[in-house]
C-alpha cells in the first residue's frame, strides 16, 4: 500500500511476524478480551497488551523526495520507527517476476506448491530497494507507473 504525507511517499511491504505469529496474536487478543468479560480485566490487558504488536507490526519504506531521504521503517499503529539516510539520485523503478516454492509437510507426506510474485525495486546511486511484491502483476504495474509519474522516474520491465 502507498500513501502521500507532505510528499512522503510510504510503501507498506506486509507484515514483519510470520504468518503463524501474527495467527497467535490474533488468539492471544481473543483470549485477552475473553479474560476481559470473565471478569480478569488485568490479565486480559496484559494479554491484548503483547499479542496486539504481533499481529498488526508492519514493514515498508519512507520516501521523500523533498529533502532527499529514505526511511526503512518497521511500523505499528501508524507509528513509523526507522533511521532516515540521504540518497543523491534515484534512478529508476524496475519490476522484477520472481518463482518462489514453498513445502508443507505433514505426515509421512509433503507438497510443494511453486507460485510467481511480481517485485517492485527503486534503484538509486547507492542501493536497490525492495518497494512492494504482490502476486497480481497488474496491481504492482499500476501502483509504481503512478509513483514513476510522481518521481519522473523511468520504469523498466525486464524481458
Amino acid at each position: 500500500m502507498m500513501t502521500r504525507k507532505n510528499k512522503v511517499l510510504s510503501f507498506t511491504r506486509g507484515a514483519y511476524f510470520p504468518d503463524y505469529f501474527i495467527f497467535l496474536g490474533a488468539a492471544g487478543a481473543g483470549a485477552g478480551l475473553l479474560l476481559f468479560a470473565l471478569g480478569k480485566p488485568w490479565a486480559g490487558a496484559i494479554l491484548l497488551l503483547l499479542s496486539l504488536p504481533l499481529t498488526f507490526t508492519r514493514q515498508g519504506i519512507s520516501l521523500d523526495p523533498v529533502n532527499k531521504t529514505i526511511k526503512e521503517f518497521t511500523g505499528l499503529f501508524g507509528l513509523e520507527l526507522g533511521k532516515k539516510r540521504p540518497y543523491d539520485q534515484l534512478i529508476k523503478l524496475v519490476l522484477k517476476k520472481e518463482r518462489r516454492s514453498q513445502t508443507m509437510n505433514s505426515r509421512g507426506s509433503s507438497t510443494t506448491i511453486r507460485y510467481e510474485v511480481y517485485n517492485a525495486y527503486l534503484v538509486t546511486d547507492q542501493e536497490t530497494l525492495l518497494l512492494t511484491s504482490h502476486k497480481n502483476q497488474g496491481r504492482v504495474m499500476r501502483k509504481m507507473e503512478t509513483v514513476a509519474d510522481q518521481l519522473h522516474l523511468p520504469f523498466e520491465i525486464p524481458g
